[in-house]
């Protein structure tokens, strides 16, 4: 995919929309500013806008389950062998 002006896709490190050395880590979860709370909060703030346009993209991924080498399932991951 063709990324940069004119292209299919963006490139964040390559097409200078913001200075990455601006950007900070956002942990998933827990207490204070996370990534659930923000994604959450504009989740709602578009449930309650009529006019509200909602864009997701992304791939379909399916957890394979217990990683053999580091012996870790992520939370909610299917576990059991056949």
């Amino acid at each position: 995919m063709t990324t940069g002006p004119g292209g299919k896709g963006l490139d964040y490190l390559r097409d200078d929309l913001f200075p990455i050395g601006a950007m900070a880590s956002i942990p998933p979860d827990g207490h204070g500013v996370t990534l659930s709370n923000l994604l959450d909060g504009q989740v709602e703030r578009a449930k309650a806008d009529r006019s509200a346009i909602v864009i997701a993209f992304g791939e379909f991924f399916q957890d394979p389950g217990r990683d053999q080498a580091f012996d870790f399932a992520p939370k909610g991951a299917c576990t059991t062998s056949i």
